[in-house]
Order: C-alpha cells, then structure tokens, then sequence
C-alpha cells in the first residue's frame, strides 16, 4: 500500500500552496508536493529558469546547477566577458536540500554537473563543449576551457543521466548537424562523450567522442516509423494555432539519457560492458509515452560508434512505449535494487482536440506539464507506476525537467517549476527542491 511521505521544508523556501499536506486522508496524494525554492525568478513573467541538473558529491552534499533564460541586461551584474554572459549558476545544499547556496556561475548552456576522481565538474555548451572544474566541492571553480569546437551548427544538452563504469564516465550532447532544409529534431545526433573518472576534463585529449548519428539518416536508412503513429499530427499543423517552435515541426530524438544494461538474462546486456543504450525524449509531433532509443558501443580501438537498436527478430527499433518519453525525463540507476528509476511527465489528455484546449496549455495537447511522476523497471522498457511526485493541479503551471539523485534512502528531485506567476507552463519562474522519502518502499 503507497503511503504519502511528507519532506518537511526549511531554509530557503516554503511548502507549495494547496500541498497536500493540508489534505489529509485523500489516496494517492503527490509523493513530495512540498518543496524548497532553490532559485526565484525577480520577473517571473519574463526571466525563467532552465536545464535543472544535479549530482550527489562523496561527503554527501548536493550540487545542482540551472541557467537562467534573459538577456544579460535584464539580470543586472551579470558577469559578460569574451565568453558572454554568464547566466548559469552552481548552488550547493550540506543539509540535504533543505537549504541552497550559491557558489559559482558559467557562460555555459545546457549544462550539468558530474562528480569524478575526486572533483566536481560542470560540462555545458557555449560555441563548443565547456568545462568546468572545482577542486573544493563546488566551492570555487576555474575558468571555463572549451574542450570542442562548435563544429557545423552547434551542440544542445539536457542535464540528463550520465553512466559511471569501467572507470569512465559516460553521457551524451547532441550535436545539431545542418542549418539548411526543413527545421526538425531530426537533424540532432546525440554523440555521446567519455572521459576517464580521474583523468582532468579541461584537457581535451582526455575526451572520446563518438560517432554522428541524426534520427533523419536512421529512417533513411530503416524506414519511417508509420505503424505506431509518428508522426502524429501533420507537419505544419496547428503552428499558427498552437504556436510550434521552429525545431518542433518535425520527429526526432533529443535530450539524451544515458543506461547501462547490468541484467544477464536481459535480451540487450552485453557481458563485456562495453555497450550503452541512449534513451532519449521521442519528439512524435503529438503521439504520447513513446522515448527513442539507440545504442553506444565503446569498442576495444577506442572509438564509440552510436547505432539503432534491434529485435531478436532482426527489427530496428527507433521508439519504444516509456511513460512521459514524449518530452524531457531523466533515469537513474539504483545498484542496490537492480532497478531503473523514471522521473517524467504524466500525460492524461493527450487526445483533446486542439481546438478545445484550455487556452493556458502550453503546445499540443500531449504536452501537460503539472504532474511530475515516477516509475520504476528492471529492463527500461516495462515500467511500473511508483506514484506522483508533484502535481501543481493546472494547465498553466509546471514541476517538469527534473533530475532524480539517490540520496541514501531518498530520492532527491529538482524541477523546473511554474507557478501562477509564471509566463507560461515552460518557461518556469522557480527551480525547485523536491524529497520522495524512502522511495524503495514503493516497490512492489
């Protein structure tokens, strides 16, 4: 039986407003609906928060990073310098998130911290791969080295999961390969990057890249995905009703997550270790609770050569069912349950005609932002519903984009968050601190 576990806030910020902690006795109630405000917008409906990312450090302190969205004269003492503005910020809590500081900024886009050999590092993009490094925990930080060019249009990254083995680490930035033709996610690539755990990552002869593979050249050669619905609205549809992005016009695969198969009698395990599988946000234009999936092989010359997946059959695999794979989810592995832990969204409306949405809804009607949820699988492809972790009960607002971090019993969460100040349900005016206590209790 799920029971409601309550995180007590402290610190820097309050209990969300209607939390359900002030509704007893309702079943199923969010997991961790209270939360602590790590950052607050000064103008919510114009300077948001972006790409949350987290990591757990050895001595138990958390590090998490965020970018804020705003031109650097709306955010006055903004460092700028040749690299630009530097509009990331790097906050650390010592009492397990119940309070945040801040210790650092960058110039970097899309970045995320990783733990390694000892050392703290941010790795982002800023007309190239950059890297940061911090010898003390977090508590200062170099100056930014960019360890790859801005090759041919340019690289983009979520904070999503990175696999630590073989004394490497491993996760992925996708590179966006061409200016020219129709504007698609599907001339993103997700190249995944390793480095080894003690090496220095502000070399760059420290870094392998792997090869370039875009979902555009995988159904060229495969053949579209027709039979399960991708795309699901036409191209072009709905772009003046709805207000489609360039980039959302066409499918793709973006925003990369990063897992290691460890299960023997696990149809895609390899037993030398040398193979990763990338589970990435499925952008089907409008079909919900399908990820794309494809391969990483780090081979004994050095390389790491990215592939599409296949079926005992022979079948390629491009999209596979995960819940809220639609849009931006992260993984995390957990060694001592053998099982795989999804922080997404959960979608319930997702056949509503477009006319008929609610008008505060952000995009196509798949796009729900308000209900962050949690599962749980031991193949990455059957997942069990463990419960919600927030819910901000309407359209408008948002707890999304969340990094999930073991921290010791806890699962700890941060999200991009909106509130009713917010502009919109995606471009959030809070990044917040979440707590799912003893969540392997939720196995079942």
């Amino acid at each position: 039986m799920m029971r409601r576990r309550t995180f007590l806030s402290s610190g820097v910020g309050a209990a969300a407003a209607g939390s359900a902690a002030q509704r007893p006795g309702r079943r199923n109630e969010p997991l961790a609906d209270d939360f602590v405000v790590v950052w607050r917008s000064p103008q919510p409906g114009k300077i948001a928060g972006g790409t949350p990312g987290m990591t757990r450090l050895p001595d138990g302190r958390l590090a998490a990073t965020f970018q804020i969205n705003a031109p650097a004269k709306s955010m006055p003492g903004t460092k700028e310098d040749e690299w630009g503005a530097w509009l990331g910020r790097v906050f650390v809590s010592d009492d397990r998130g119940g309070s945040w500081k801040q210790t650092g900024e960058f110039p970097m886009r899309g970045a995320r911290p990783i733990a390694a050999g000892g050392r703290l590092y941010v790795v982002g993009h800023a007309s190239g791969v950059v890297v940061m490094r911090s010898d003390d925990g977090g508590q200062t930080w170099s100056r930014p080295v960019r360890v790859a060019a801005a090759e041919e249009w340019g690289w983009y990254s979520q904070a999503c999961s990175v696999v630590h083995a073989r004394g490497r680490v491993y996760f992925t930035m996708d590179r966006v390969t061409t200016k020219e033709g129709r504007p698609s996610r599907g001339v993103y690539a997700p190249v995944v990057m390793s480095a080894k755990e003690d090496d220095d990552w502000l070399r760059a002869d420290a870094w392998t890249f792997s090869n370039v593979l875009t979902y555009d050249a995988a159904v060229k050669e495969l053949g579209a995905a027709n039979l399960i619905g991708v795309p699901f609205y036409p191209p072009d549809t709905h772009m003046d009703e709805r207000k489609l992005g360039r980039w959302a016009q066409f499918p793709g695969w973006f925003e990369s997550n990063v897992v290691q198969v460890h299960d023997p009698e696990h149809i895609w395990h390899d037993a030398e270790g040398r193979t990763l599988h990338i589970l990435m946000r499925g952008h089907t234009v409008g079909a919900p609770n399908m990820m794309a999936v494809a391969k990483a092989v780090h081979r004994q010359d050095g390389s790491i050569v990215v592939s599409v997946e296949r079926t005992p059959a022979g079948t390629p695999v491009i999209f596979i069912p995960c819940p809220g794979g639609h849009n931006r989810f992260h993984v995390t592995w957990d060694e001592r349950t053998g099982l795989y832990w999804l922080v997404s969204l959960q979608v319930t409306d997702s056949m509503k005609k477009v006319k008929l949405l609610n008008p505060k809804r952000w995009n196509l009607p798949y796009d729900e932002r308000h209900r962050l949820a949690l599962h749980f699988s031991k193949n990455c492809v059957d997942w069990c519903f463990a419960g919600l972790i927030a819910n901000a009960r309407d359209d408008g607002q948002s707890r999304h984009y969340g990094p999930g971090v073991i921290d010791g019993e806890d699962l700890a969460v941060l999200s991009r968050t909106a509130t009713e100040k917010a502009k919109n349900a995606h471009d959030g005016d809070l990044i917040t601190f979440h707590r799912v206590k003893s969540f392997r209790d939720l196995v079942y």
